[in-house]
């Protein structure tokens, strides 16, 4: 999974309420768990924030904030790591041939492609497989090649959280998200 930086809250909410709402749509029901530092974009250490948060994003999609306990920043290792292998294996190599968006978005797509599909991973419990072949070995099978989540752009998305509100919030990316989703899919495939 290509892990894009939410630098702030409005951009964490985004691409929270994006992801949480793709894993509905997959058919996923359980409780999600969306692991945070802490930072300020999740409340940081003030309990009142925090609780807003969760009330008004995370409740509506059975959702729940969990904060890595003090001291303990081994938690985030693996989005560390995450991150790393992207700066790495995607952002350092391709630097210079990335001129506009697209083409970032381009890049992106293949490379989500390939990290989910054909990159052996070494983590706990991988075993030299990639996500995809891990899902199918535990027998997940909504997950395919064909419906990874694709690259996307927060910050008309993020912006636009900022001015709007309710429970139709992100209805007017529904036409948007289709059609990205078809693009990325038809790239997928080729």
């Amino acid at each position: 999974m290509l892990q894009l930086p939410t630098q702030n809250r409005t951009n964490g909410v985004a691409f929270f309420l994006l992801i949480a709402s793709y894993l509905r749509s997959l058919g996923i029901t359980t409780t999600l768990a969306w692991q945070r530092d802490w930072g300020e974009e999740f409340g940081g250490s003030n309990p009142h924030r925090l609780l807003l948060l969760q009330r008004k994003y995370f409740d509506p999609l059975h959702a729940r904030l969990v904060k890595i306990p003090k001291g303990c920043k081994q938690y985030n290792g693996r989005v560390e790591r995450s991150h790393r292998t992207d700066d790495e294996e995607f952002y350092l190599p391709l630097l210079l041939s990335i001129h506009s968006e697209n083409d970032l978005l381009h890049y992106a797509a293949a490379w989500v492609f390939y990290y989910n599909t054909s990159r052996p991973h070494y983590g706990y419990h991988m075993d030299g497989l990639s996500p995809l072949q891990r899902l199918r070995k535990l027998h997940y099978t909504s997950f395919t090649r064909s419906n990874l989540f694709p690259p996307i752009i927060l910050d008309d998305i993020a912006c636009k959280l900022v001015i709007q509100d309710g429970n139709d919030l992100l209805a007017h990316y529904s036409s948007w998200f289709t059609a990205s989703f078809q693009a990325f899919r038809y790239q997928c495939l080729r």
